[in-house]
């Protein structure tokens, strides 16, 4: 995918990789392998952004809201919590507290919640903290 080009409103398709019928409904290859070999992430580059401090914490905050929403969805789905992983059963080890996920669980959310605001910030967008009580300021200029 290029960004340059979803920027503009349209993103660009592999026509081997998917097609359409006249009726308008997306076709998939029917071996899942020809599509995850064929597939090639290409996210956005954002290794000239810096987080400040600010946004560094506020990384850590959107990474336990990640896992909130992610949980929610999976208790809402009929899922509950198991020592292992069991899709038939519908069981996660992950459904537990933010706090009580093992490091690597919270790296990957926090690496997801990363790469969102670096992208934000890449984009041209601003990221502003709220104002203390009694303070007032304006927006940055562009």
């Amino acid at each position: 995918m290029h960004w340059d080009a979803m920027e503009r409103g349209f993103l660009l398709l592999h026509p081997p990789l998917l097609t359409y019928t006249r009726s308008a409904r997306l076709v998939i290859p029917k071996a899942r392998h020809d599509l995850s070999m064929a597939y090639r992430p290409e996210p956005m580059d954002t290794s000239a952004v810096q987080l400040t401090p600010d946004l560094l914490r506020l990384t850590e905050l959107l990474a336990r809201n990640a896992h909130e929403v992610w949980a929610r969805q999976r208790l809402a789905d009929g899922w509950r919590y198991g020592s292992q992983r069991d899709d038939m059963r519908k069981e996660h080890p992950g459904l537990v507290s933010y706090e009580s996920l093992p490091e690597s669980e919270k790296e990957y959310d926090r690496q997801t919640a990363m790469g969102t605001l670096k992208a934000i910030i890449a984009l041209g967008y601003f990221i502003v903290p709220p104002l203390a009580p009694g303070k007032s300021d304006s927006l940055p200029k562009r």
